[in-house]
């Protein structure tokens, strides 16, 4: 089996800026338009240093594992740049941002992508 690392290719985010804090973006990252990661939180640490965490559940009363997250340098950085582009663009100009969201998005992702009815339905997951 070859390294599917190297095929891994961002061709989407999904970019929700959410200014409080240090958080500073939620974010939904597609490989190869057929893997979407939901939940990556772009973070600013009190230096100015950003960082992405990946989405995470809690095991026990306040420790917390990743559910996923890259296994390499190169591919934490792929993403990372891909995820900075995107929120360096909202930056720019929020409100252009949010309206080409917002067109973007009507209904083209989830058509013929998903086994679920609402890509968004976290409540009720397939299995």
């Amino acid at each position: 089996m070859g390294n599917v690392e190297q095929q891994l290719v961002v061709t989407k985010v999904y970019l929700k800026p959410y200014e409080t804090g240090n958080l500073k973006a939620f974010a939904d990252v597609v490989f190869n338009n057929s893997f979407k990661i939901k939940g990556i939180r772009l973070v600013e640490t009190k230096e100015g240093k950003s960082f992405l965490a990946w989405p995470s559940r809690e095991v026990k009363k306040g420790e917390y594992i990743d559910i996923c997250f890259p296994t390499s340098k190169e591919l934490t950085a792929h993403v990372y740049d891909a995820v900075m582009q995107e929120f360096k663009k909202a930056a720019a100009d929020p409100e252009e941002y949010k309206r080409a969201q917002q067109s973007q998005s009507k209904g083209k992702f989830n058509k013929g992508k998903s086994f679920r009815k609402n890509d968004d339905d976290d409540d009720n997951p397939p299995f």
